[in-house]
């Protein structure tokens, strides 16, 4: 009996052996760890990419982040929208900010929150006879809000929430559908956030 018993233990040894590549149970217990790790930090990632914003990179771009000093181009943004009251120019001077933040990789949003662009492009929110501006301003501050939390509490700071909201409800269905983008970044911050940006009034615009 006790050698059937030990041809048993023996045999069921090698056919774990075989079942899992050669490894132990321990080592394919840690497998499995490090592997449902790795699968949870690409998910993460990936969702991450879902709430940036990202667009296809013009070819007459820099193809690398080396090429091109973000502080630089924010701080000239910075300069024009705060002496220029040509629209043609702010318009395309917020877009360039917005084109920078959808990035693929490596968004230059420390650059563009330290030279003092989010206020002004909160107040651009406001632009209701410039609908394209609106846009504009709110796919670039969505992209920031996408960032870290230092990041979204930046933007919820400047005062950007109340507009979003309001925005919802714009005739215009690129911005409405940008503000609610901007929004999902926000309250997807953590419960914080997304309790004040309920508190904010976001309820009743998405049902009406």
């Amino acid at each position: 009996s006790s050698g059937i018993n030990a041809e048993y233990g023996e045999d069921n040894y090698r056919s774990q052996l075989f079942k899992n590549g050669g490894r132990t149970a321990a080592e394919a217990r840690r497998t499995r760890a490090d592997m449902t790790s790795k699968l949870r930090k690409e998910k993460r990632n990936d969702q991450l990419m879902k709430r940036r914003q990202v667009m296809d990179q013009d070819e007459n771009e820099p193809k690398h982040d080396a090429d091109v000093n973000y502080t630089n181009i924010a701080l000239e943004i910075k300069g024009v929208l705060d002496s220029s009251s040509d629209m043609t120019e702010v318009l395309a001077a917020v877009q360039s900010c917005r084109k920078a933040l959808s990035r693929e990789q490596s968004p230059p949003i420390d650059d563009v929150i330290n030279a003092g662009l989010l206020p002004l492009l909160v107040n651009y929110l406001t632009f209701d006879h410039h609908p394209a501006l609106q846009f504009e301003a709110c796919w670039a501050l969505t992209n920031v809000a996408s960032g870290t939390n230092k990041h979204t509490r930046a933007v919820v700071e400047c005062g950007a929430v109340p507009y979003f909201i309001k925005l919802i409800s714009s005739q215009h269905m690129n911005v409405c559908e940008q503000a609610v983008w901007a929004l999902g970044n926000v309250a997807g911050d953590g419960a914080t956030y997304r309790d004040f940006v309920i508190k904010s009034g976001i309820i009743r615009p998405l049902v009406a």
